[in-house]
């Protein structure tokens, strides 16, 4: 052992001065001037600290000034030096004064203040370094040294105001002594010293060696020092284990050091320290298994970076400990191997070559498959050990190549876990060969190897051969997990290339599939769309055929026609021609042979859908096509057509049930070519589409327009898919050629008459196709259409307006540079139409996006004369645009829209801005609410930009308007206020609550009682945010005062709930409701006082308080004897087990029947997802300005069910509402409806009230040609069953039959009294 006067370190051996005596913020020479002495003088005894803390602690008063004066200064000198310390570093000792803990730290601290104050220092961290030194050279008793230790050690590795790096080497040799001293004391004592010393000290120790250069590390005693801390880190006590362990492993595995490539010298030191540890024989105590547990517990933080021959050792130990009975150091020994793995260390201290061998002696270990720890950490640890072998081959290919095989060995050990009786054994199997096979399609993936390698090719077969072997009856139970390892498969290392070696395995999953009750079929068709998807259709079918060909030779049982839905969900990526191929002429000989088989219905019928099926994978190949223009220009195998261009239009042309397919295929294409991603890869597709797209103009156009009957009525959805089909072609149409369409459609317009309906969906191709048009012929049609915006036939009106929302809405740069020179001729003829003539309802929608895109565009134009011309747009059109936020859905949202832009206008001068809304609040009662709704949503956008005079302003109007008794306009100020509170801004609140509540309170009852639930609400709300008394100190009308007294117990209830453990209202249990309603009024005194709502709340809660326990001790007591009964198997109460059905927790059957889904009246399952009540509320308020805020998935859920309003008698939004619903990609799913209950098909449902047979001119029903006689079912009702309405139901059933009887006898006779006239006529 060094000797105590030498210091300790290489930057301080000759025991000279500490450093110059120089004061200031670096404090080397300021620690040279404090003496132990000095301290002990100026520092107050601690025990006379630690009292005067204890009488501060308990609120004794304070000693007199005079004693404070007469040597009395320890109380001054300690509050003082604690409690106002600048020092960050030390927050933490003055919350122990705060909280009376750690008393001798908080002296300690106080003093060295103190001191450093007196000497004149900054109170940086270096002059505490210095203090606390001194200090603990000259201290003896335990107690203030583990304080010091603890301050000192807080210093050191303080990150805020570090002690520079210069200070800790120059004086690392003294304070490595003193801290030295304080190990080895620990160390003879075995334990009797103080833990809190002990931590601190090796906290402290830890992090100066840390700190230090590693020159330093040189020194022999630096390096005895460390092996001194070497021995805390299997200590008996668990804080200095802990913090011996943290601090090796920091020293060790720094988180940035200088040179990071370098070993750090410690590494070596504590490498051969924990080897010696764990050599078994040599050693008394390595055969402690808790000393090698700790030894490994700290192995395991940083065996990852000792050196090669360290690590080797390390390893061998380890080994040699797997070996032994005790299970406990066997999994510990595995969790650190484990650790190892998982930290990555690099190809230097692991090579590739020693991984290997540490795997292959690891199976020696391999536990027994009973054992579930054992068999879960040997199991982690190998696919750990696997991973990193493919992460390091991946970085050294050719030597990689020949460590493959330990992957398929791996794989084939885990599946005999994977077979295991116990749970848990089996699912860390399935993990571990689940992610090892994702580890190696991630190693194919990165290596750019031939197909033909030997190594990998063993191996996949290998794979290929142990899955084959998972689908034999031995692996029944875990068939699922085996095709989810198929699964994986496909996508990472089943190529194509290699279909010869897993065909076999999907011939056998398929016939697996074949199967009709199949226990795992959604896992199975997983795997098999994984193949479809990655190796394409064409290869899954050689593996998996169809076996129909609609012929004599077809499967009778149609046993693979799974394949042609699946083939529907899973093809990507495929080529085109394999469908023309292959599938065009097998629904061609599907066709046929169904009507060969036209004397078997269901054959035929069968045939028939799968002509259809098979069609119906067209859209799914044109997804993402592979050599487009080859399979478009290929002669087709079926019918007399040049091409499949001629095949696909002869199709949509002559078979109305595959038109929808086709046109679903074609906007697919027109999706796939002009996705702005890889455009100029996709230019070739374009040029393809533009050569046939103008043919297929000519078809759709035929199929829009339509003839016969039907045209006067709703749109079919054929219609609108080929409208949307249409909009999608133009995109890709050479202009000239569109056009030449547009002038043949206008041309027909001129010859055609306006009442005709094919005249109107010519307006429809022409809104469609004028955005796509050239310049002139966009002005020309534009100048027409102006003269149409006045016409008195709504349609046409509506389509003129629908025409300039196309052009002024597009971002095609015709319509742009169209729209900004005529953006102000536009606007006068607006402006003119509104004066002159009325809008038409249906035209509002239109007309309202046309002007919201000319207040963008000119909000866009950098020119000042543009700026004003736009304001005074905004003020000529504002009055339209709030007055019709209360139409129909679509206006309003036009409307809103409009608004918003408009106010964007006027970012700058908002206050103009807003007082051109508020002239709307002096009009009529409709005008004033839709500018009280134009105000929230105003507020809503801009209230951050806002002014305080301008929001005061407008809060001030909307309550005047507020205080009116108009319910309009009442429920329109309603909603601002909830636009108020959900800001959640509590200081606007405040300011402005007293006017909100004074409006309110002028309410008539009448309007009280109609809007008593929002102004609950309103109530709830204050309550929360201001407070009870606020709030009730303004309100004055009885009806609010009730309201409020109300939410005054419903909250108390609730916290008192929540504080006996409950969670408020909502969280009632069963039992507790069922008692609430069973005993809530037994009294006419508890009927009286539940209606009372005066002062005596408290008393009449306290009365009830007593009651609940006792009865809640009377339920505590019978739920003890209950006793475990099933109604199918009654209790043998002679039986000796009878004891063993004792229960004491009362089953609940209605919590159970609570938590049951609620079915609708057609069999739908009705599924609450929770939602607040306040979320839902603010939804309905936010939805009225305009605002649809998705707080939570069933408010989603239910605006996309939502059924949108039409803007008028025309169908032009339903091509709007079918646009987005056709242009969007076909997203399968696998579900098809099809049999009984909640699985039929309900959009076919068709109503059977006999509403259609209701006559419009006169009473009764109507009979209709080609229909059935008019009928009417009588609804079913549960309630039938009920024996106590059974005669009051027989009655009424009776009293309909009669007068059903009656009309039928009466139009008889009528009929027969016509009919002899007629006879006796002729």
């Amino acid at each position: 052992m060094p000797n105590k006067t030498t210091h300790r370190g290489g930057s301080n051996k000759s025991g000279a001065k500490a450093g110059p005596k120089k004061k200031g913020k670096s404090g080397r020479g300021f620690r040279g001037q404090i003496k132990g002495d000095a301290i002990l003088k100026k520092r107050p005894n601690t025990s006379d600290a630690v009292t005067t803390h204890n009488k501060l602690e308990v609120g004794e008063s304070r000693p007199s000034e005079s004693a404070m004066s007469e040597g009395g200064e320890t109380c001054a000198t300690f509050l003082s030096g604690l409690s106002d310390c600048t020092n960050v570093t030390f927050r933490k000792i003055q919350r122990y004064w705060e909280k009376n803990q750690h008393q001798e730290v908080c002296a300690v601290l106080a003093a060295i203040t103190e001191v450093i104050r007196v000497k004149g220092g900054s109170e940086s961290l270096t002059d505490y370094f210095g203090a606390l030194v001194s200090a603990l050279e000259t201290t003896d008793e335990l107690g203030p040294k583990a304080a010091i230790v603890h301050l000192l050690s807080m210093t050191i590795s303080a990150k805020d105001d570090e002690v520079s790096l210069a200070v800790l080497q120059h004086e690392f040799g003294k304070v490595s002594q003193l801290l030295y001293e304080i190990l080895k004391a620990a160390a003879v004592d075995g334990g009797d010293m103080s833990t809190a010393l002990v931590k601190s000290t090796i906290s402290g120790l830890s992090t100066l060696l840390r700190k230090v250069a590693h020159s330093t590390w040189a020194d022999a005693s630096c390096r005895e020092t460390y092996n001194m801390l070497l021995q805390f880190i299997g200590h008996h006590k668990p804080n200095c284990r802990k913090a011996a362990q943290d601090g090796v492993a920091k020293i060790v595995c720094p988180r940035s050091t200088e040179d990071s490539s370098d070993y750090h010298p410690a590494t070596t030191i504590t490498a051969q320290y924990c080897n010696d540890k764990l050599k078994l024989g040599d050693l008394k105590e390595a055969s402690n298994p808790i000393e090698v547990c700790h030894i490994l517990q700290l192995m395991r933080r940083i065996m990852h970076i000792f050196s090669l021959p360290d690590l080797q050792k390390s390893c061998e130990r380890i080994l040699s400990h797997m070996t032994r009975p005790d299970v406990i150091v066997k999994s510990v020994c595995m969790q650190t191997v484990l650790k190892m793995f998982v930290n990555a260390p690099s190809t230097n201290t692991l090579p590739i070559d020693m991984n290997s061998k540490i795997i292959n002696a690891l199976y020696h270990c391999q536990p027994n498959l009973a054992d579930e720890q054992l068999s879960r950490d040997w199991l982690n640890m190998m696919q750990q050990g696997v991973s990193n072998l493919l992460k390091n081959c991946a970085q050294v290919p050719d030597a990689g190549m020949q460590q493959l095989k330990y992957v398929e060995k791996f794989c084939t050990h885990a599946f005999k876990f994977l077979i295991s009786d116990r749970q848990a054994v089996s699912d860390n199997a399935y993990v571990a060969v689940q992610n090892t096979l994702k580890d190696l399609g991630e190693f194919v993936a990165k290596q750019e190897m031939e197909a033909n390698d030997e190594a990998l090719e063993e191996v996949i077969k290998s794979l290929s051969k142990l899955f084959m072997a998972g689908l034999n009856y031995k692996y029944q139970q875990v068939w699922d997990r085996v095709f989810k390892f198929y699964q994986i498969g496909f996508e990472s290392f089943f190529n194509k290339a290699r279909f010869s070696i897993f065909a076999e395995g999907l011939t056998s999953m398929a016939n697996f599939r074949n199967m009709a009750h199949f226990l795992y079929r959604s896992e199975l068709d997983a795997a098999l769309g994984a193949a479809v998807k990655h190796l394409g259709p064409e290869t899954f079918l050689e593996a998996v055929p169809l076996l129909l060909y609609g012929t004599d030779l077809d499967d009778k049982e149609f046993s693979r026609s799974w394949i042609i839905p699946l083939l529907q969900q899973y093809v990507c990526d495929a080529e085109l021609i394999h469908f023309f191929n292959y599938f065009c002429p097998l629904a061609d000989s599907f066709g046929k042979r169904a009507i060969k088989c036209s004397d078997s219905m269901v054959l035929a019928a069968t045939y028939k859908t799968l002509e259809r099926q098979c069609w119906e994978l067209l859209p799914a190949y044109c997804q993402h096509p592979v050599n487009l223009k080859i399979a478009l220009k290929e002669k087709p195998k079926m019918g007399p057509f040049k091409n499949n261009v001629m095949l696909l239009g002869k199709t949509l042309e002559t078979v109305p049930q595959l038109q929808g397919v086709v046109m679903q295929a074609l906007r697919n294409l027109t999706n796939y070519a002009t996705k702005k991603s890889n455009w100029e890869e996709r230019e070739e597709d374009r040029e393809v589409l533009k050569k046939y797209g103008k043919n297929f103009l000519t078809v759709l156009f035929n199929i829009y327009v339509g003839d016969g009957e039907g045209n006067n009525e709703k749109k079919s959805l054929t219609q609108l898919a080929a409208l949307e089909t249409i909009r999608h072609l133009v995109r890709v149409v050479p202009t000239g050629d569109v056009v030449a369409c547009f002038n043949k459609v206008y041309e027909r317009i001129l010859n055609g008459t306006t009442e005709d309906q094919k005249h109107l969906c010519f307006y429809d191709l022409l809104i469609v196709m004028v955005q796509w048009l050239d310049a002139k012929t966009i002005e020309h049609i534009c100048g027409k259409m102006e003269s149409m915006l006045g016409s008195n036939n709504h349609h046409i009106q509506k389509k003129a307006y629908r025409m300039f929302e196309e052009v002024c809405g597009s971002e095609n740069e015709l319509c742009k540079a169209y729209l900004h020179t005529h953006v102000l001729q536009l606007v006068n003829k607006f402006k003119k139409e509104l004066q002159e003539r009325s809008i038409a309802p249906s035209s509002k929608g239109a007309r309202i996006r046309c002007m919201d895109n000319m207040v963008a565009s000119l909000s866009s134009s950098p020119d000042t004369m543009d700026e004003c011309k736009l304001k005074q747009l905004v003020g000529d059109i504002l009055p339209e645009c709030i007055s019709c936020l209360r139409d129909t859905e679509k206006s309003r949202k036009a409307a809103f829209a409009l608004l918003v832009t408009s106010g964007r206008a006027f970012e700058d001068s908002l206050d103009e801005f807003f007082t051109m809304a508020f002239q709307g609040l002096n009009g009529s009662d409709n005008l004033a609410s839709c500018t009280i709704f134009a105000l929230s949503r105003l507020v809503y956008e801009y209230k951050e930009k806002m002014s305080l005079q301008v929001l005061k302003d407008t809060i001030t109007k909307v309550c005047v308007c507020l205080a009116t008794n108009t319910r309009v306009i009442c429920k329109a100020a309603l909603g601002f206020v909830m636009v108020l509170f959900s800001f959640n801004d509590n200081v606007l609140i405040k300011g402005y609550y007293t006017t909100i509540l004074e409006a309110i309170d002028v309410w008539k009852s009448e309007t009280q009682r109609h809007f008593r639930d929002y102004a609950r609400k309103i109530l709830q709300r204050l309550v929360r945010k201001i407070g009870f008394e606020a709030v009730n100190m303004v309100v004055k009308s009885d009806d609010l005062k009730r309201q409020l007294n109300y939410i005054r117990k419903m909250n108390e209830r609730a916290k008192k709930k929540k504080a006996e453990g409950g969670h408020g209202d909502d969280g009632d249990s069963s039992d507790d409701d069922d008692d609430s309603r069973r005993f809530k009024k037994e009294t006419m005194d508890e009927i009286l006082a539940d209606s009372d709502s005066g002062s005596d709340f408290d008393d009449e809660k306290d009365a009830k308080k007593g009651k609940r326990k006792v009865l809640k001790a009377k339920r505590k007591k019978q739920a003890a004897t209950m006793m475990e009964d099933d109604e199918n198997d009654p209790i043998d109460l002679l039986d000796s087990n009878v004891s063993n059905k004792i229960i004491t927790t009362k089953t609940s059957k209605k919590k159970a029947q609570s938590e049951e889904f609620k079915t609708g009246k057609d069999g739908r399952l009705i599924i609450d997802f929770g939602v607040n009540d306040e979320e839902s509320d603010d939804d309905e308020f936010m939805k009225d300005i305009g605002v649809t805020k998705a707080s939570s998935s069933v408010v989603t859920m239910k605006r996309k069910r939502k059924q949108q309003d039409g803007d008028g008698d025309d169908d032009d939004d339903e091509d709007d509402d079918m646009r987005s619903k056709m242009s969007q990609s076909t997203v399968r799913s696998g579900y098809r409806t099809g049999g009984k209950g909640i699985h039929r098909n309900t959009s076919s449902v068709v109503s059977h009230d006999g509403s259609k047979f209701r006559s419009k001119k006169a009473r009764g029903d109507m009979k209709k040609s080609k229909e059935q006689d008019p009928y009417a079912y009588i609804p079913v009702n549960v309630g039938v069953l009920n024996r106590r309405k059974q005669k009051k139901l027989t009655g009424q059933f009776d009293g309909l039959i009669k007068a059903a009887k009656k009309g039928a006898a009466k139009g008889k006779k009528q009929k027969g009294s016509v009919g002899g006239k007629k006879r006796r006529k002729m």
